[in-house]
C-alpha cells in the first residue's frame, strides 16, 4: 500500500516553496508606491523596443508626461461659512415683505439659491419661500435653477399659514355679477367659490368680497 506523506511535512514543504519564490521572486518589488513618470517612460520604451510591429506610441515623454502645475486647494471650511453668513438674510425680528430680497438681482442666481438654502437651514421657511422666488423673478437663473426653485417652492409653501404680516393694510375687491332668478342660486355658489380661491391663493393679502344682481326673468314678447 501507498505510504501517505504526514501533513506537517507537507505544510512545512509549502512553506518553503512559498518562502523561495518571495525570496527570489517578489521580495524586493513594490507593489504600493505610484510609479513616478520617469520609472513610466522606461518601462514603456522598453516594451516597444521588445515588441517591434507594435503600434508606435509617438513622443513617450509627453504621452506620459504628469502635469505639475499647483492643484487649486479648496477654501477652508471657516472661510466658505464666512461667505454663507455674509449673504444678507435679512432681519429676523421683523416679518419680511412679500418684494423681499428683491434688490438682490445683482448677486446672482447662484447666491440666492445658497440664500435660500441658509434661510431654510436656520429655520427661517417663510423668508426662504422669498429667496426662491426670486430665483425666479429677478435674478438671470437658467432653467435647472428655476427647476430648482419650482420643486422647493412647492415643498416649502404648503407647510406655510396663510401670508399677511399685516392685516390691516389687506386689500379689498368686489367680484360684481349679475343674473336671473332661474340661475342665482348657481352663480352665488360659483362666485364664492372663485372669491376663496383668488383669497387663498393671494395669503388672504386680498379681501374678497362679492355682488350679486338679481334681475328680472326675462319673457319672450308675445306677437301681436
Amino acid at each position: 500500500m501507498p505510504s501517505r506523506i504526514p501533513i506537517p511535512i507537507v505544510i512545512i514543504c509549502c512553506v518553503i516553496t512559498l518562502s523561495i519564490v518571495w525570496c527570489l521572486g517578489t521580495r524586493d518589488k513594490d507593489f504600493l508606491s505610484e510609479p513616478t513618470p520617469e520609472e513610466l517612460i522606461a518601462v514603456t520604451k522598453e516594451w516597444m523596443k521588445n515588441r517591434p510591429n507594435a503600434y508606435p506610441v509617438n513622443n513617450v515623454e509627453a504621452a506620459l508626461k504628469v502635469d505639475s502645475s499647483p492643484l487649486i486647494a479648496p477654501k477652508p471650511m471657516i472661510q466658505a461659512q464666512q461667505e454663507i453668513t455674509q449673504l444678507p438674510t435679512g432681519n429676523f425680528l421683523h416679518s419680511p415683505a412679500l418684494s423681499e430680497y428683491g434688490n438682490l438681482d445683482g448677486l446672482g442666481s447662484d447666491a440666492m439659491i445658497r440664500l435660500a438654502s441658509l434661510l431654510e437651514n436656520q429655520g427661517q421657511v417663510q423668508r426662504a419661500l422669498l429667496a426662491w422666488e426670486r430665483v425666479i423673478d429677478t435674478s438671470k437663473s437658467s432653467a435647472s435653477d428655476r427647476s430648482l426653485a419650482v420643486s422647493a417652492i412647492k415643498r416649502l409653501k404648503p407647510t406655510l399659514p396663510p401670508w399677511n404680516p399685516d392685516p390691516e393694510a389687506e386689500m379689498v375687491i368686489t367680484l360684481c355679477v349679475g343674473a336671473t332668478p332661474k340661475n342665482d342660486e348657481v352663480l352665488i355658489k360659483a362666485i364664492k367659490t372663485a372669491a376663496d380661491t383668488i383669497a387663498k391663493a393671494s395669503g388672504f393679502i386680498l379681501n374678497v368680497k362679492t355682488k350679486v344682481s338679481i334681475g328680472r326673468l326675462r319673457t319672450s314678447r308675445t306677437p301681436r
